[in-house]
C-alpha cells in the first residue's frame, strides 16, 4: 500500500503512469496532489492514461440505465466517497483536472455507452498552462 500524492520515485521515472477509477474516490485536494506528483515522476514527454467517470450526459436508453446503476453504487457507498464522486462529475472530470495540471488530453475514447471515458495526458511542451476559449484542456493532434 502506497500513498500515490507521495510516490517514493526520481523525478521523470516514468514514461506512463496508469490511473484507473481512482480520481473520482479522490476528495479535490487529494485529487490535485496526486496529478501533481504524476506530472512529477513523467519524463518530459510522458503520459498518463486515465480511466474513470464520464461527466458528460448520455443519450442512449442503455447508456442512461448504467449511468444511474453507476451513481446508484456510489451512493450506497455513502459518505466522503459520494461527495467525492458528485464532485469530480459535477466539476467536469478529468477534462477540468487536466487544464488545471498543464496537461493536455492527447486522446479520449468513451466505453460502457458512454459512462466511463479513457483519456491520455501528456505534458505540455512548455509546462505552462494552456487552456482554450472555452475552457477546456486542448485536444493534440498526435495520434496513438
Amino acid at each position: 500500500q502506497g500513498d500515490a500524492s507521495r510516490m517514493p520515485f526520481r523525478s521523470g521515472a516514468f514514461e506512463l503512469v496508469l490511473m484507473t477509477m481512482a480520481l473520482h474516490e479522490m476528495a479535490p485536494a487529494v485529487r490535485s496532489a496526486v496529478l501533481y506528483e504524476t506530472r512529477r515522476v513523467l519524463i518530459d514527454d510522458g503520459h498518463l492514461l486515465v480511466m474513470d467517470y464520464s461527466w458528460r450526459p448520455v443519450r442512449s436508453p442503455v447508456g442512461l440505465i448504467l449511468r444511474w446503476l453507476s451513481c446508484s453504487v456510489e451512493f450506497i457507498a455513502g459518505g466522503a466517497h459520494y461527495i467525492n464522486y458528485r464532485q469530480f462529475m459535477s466539476s467536469h472530470g478529468i477534462e477540468n483536472l487536466a487544464a488545471r495540471h498543464r496537461l493536455t488530453v492527447v486522446r479520449q475514447v468513451d466505453i460502457w455507452q458512454g459512462n466511463i471515458t479513457i483519456t491520455v495526458l501528456g505534458l505540455h511542451p512548455n509546462r505552462g498552462l494552456d487552456i482554450n476559449a472555452s475552457g477546456s484542456a486542448p485536444v493534440a493532434s498526435r495520434r496513438f
